[in-house]
């Protein structure tokens, strides 16, 4: 009951109301049938990390797993959907004799029903294995305790002793990957070198620092390796990830200030503007815009602002009912020399009026100019 409960439930949203469900991976990467394929290739990565746990494969970002597109694609996809089906025909069969396997089997399924199922949420994430994973330590210790009389070799105490010490060691070497920013950006990025994720993430690191060489006292020398570093993983992340806006962001902001030549080789703002017009634009995305807003509203970046800008309105044409696309257009315009408060403010009231009066646009409003004019 507990497990076709929320196959049922699944199955009742998907038939009333499925634009609930299926609408919101239109700010997604990957459809609705991709996420379930992968799902049940995910479980059995997610048993792994539980009772083989490794540092290595551990860490944030697990964008470097490639998506299923079929049952065969790849064939671990269909594999892993047969396991699970046979996992639970056993434990449904040996009920009376083995109760615990059906109980760790159904508490790590519905533990993960709510995130590893349908709903558009991102692809992976360690932290959903907390709770799921106590069904399975429940059943691995009992069967540890079970065992014991029946193999004289098998000693709990020292398997808890050789467990213990094993992963004491390990949680002092992740203690080490975390004792700064980047040392943990480093520690992600060598161990998903494919993670488009991980190479933004050791790339900004290393671009902040950059931005802080004064205050560091860093040399010429030093900055001119932070700039090439920095500019080789987010290069490498677009590579990895060509539609993603962030790495390209980055790139345009490096070249500007370091690499004028490179600068003049690669239109990266051309590539902005083509990716708005057909590109679904993800919360990564929107928070790139507002890091070139800002570099646009800088001596460095000013001559560019008009490009910037025709940027914005094409992606408020897209998502007329995106609060943030709209404001990031008008901090835009508010950013032009000499720009008309009349205007930027009554463009505001127009955009708060097509979303239905929206009372977030309007404290923006309030905010931005300090008094409403109702009309």
């Amino acid at each position: 009951f507990a497990l076709v409960l929320p196959l049922v439930l699944v199955a009742v949203i998907l038939l009333l109301s499925p634009e609930l469900v299926l609408g919101k991976y239109a700010g997604r990467e990957f459809s609705f049938e991709e996420r379930v394929l992968t799902q049940g290739r995910l479980l059995w990565r997610y048993v792994g990390w539980i009772l083989l746990p490794n540092i290595v494969s551990l860490g944030f970002f697990h964008d470097d797993i490639p998506y299923s597109t079929g049952l065969l694609s790849p064939l671990t996809t269909g594999l892993a959907l047969l396991a699970w089906a046979g996992v639970t025909i056993a434990a449904l069969r040996l009920r009376n004799e083995y109760p615990l396997l059906l109980f760790a089997l159904l508490f790590y399924l519905v533990g993960h029903a709510m995130e590893s199922t349908i709903v558009a949420l991102e692809m992976v994430f360690e932290h959903r294995n907390y709770l799921p994973a106590t069904g399975l330590f429940l059943l691995v210790s009992v069967a540890l305790f079970q065992l014991a009389p029946r193999l004289r070799w098998l000693r709990p105490r020292v398997f808890l002793a050789v467990a213990f010490i094993v992963l004491s060691a390990q949680l002092f070497l992740r203690t080490q990957a975390w004792q700064d920013q980047t040392s943990l950006a480093r520690f992600n990025v060598v161990n998903h070198p494919a993670s488009p994720r991980a190479n933004f993430y050791y790339g900004r690191t290393l671009f902040d620092r950059l931005g802080r060489a004064g205050e560091l006292g860093l040399d010429a020398e030093e900055q001119k390796d932070l700039a090439i570093r920095s500019r080789a993983h987010f290069l490498h992340m677009h590579r990895l990830a060509p539609r993603d806006i962030p790495a390209i962001v980055m790139l345009y902001q490096l070249d500007t200030l370091n690499f004028p030549t490179l600068a003049e080789e690669n239109d990266w703002l051309g590539r902005v503007a083509d990716l708005a017009q057909t590109k679904r634009i993800s919360a990564s995305d929107r928070g790139a815009l507002a890091v070139l807003i800002a570099f646009s509203r800088t001596p460095p970046g000013e001559p560019n602002l008009p490009r910037v800008e025709s940027i914005l309105e094409r992606l408020v044409a897209r998502y007329p009912r995106s609060l943030d696309l709209v404001t990031l257009h008008y901090r835009v315009m508010a950013s032009k020399p000499g720009a008309d408060q009349d205007m930027l403010r009554a463009h505001l009231l127009e955009a708060a009026g097509q979303r239905n009066r929206n009372r977030l646009l309007y404290a923006y409003l309030v905010q931005r100019h300090g008094c409403l004019l109702y009309t």
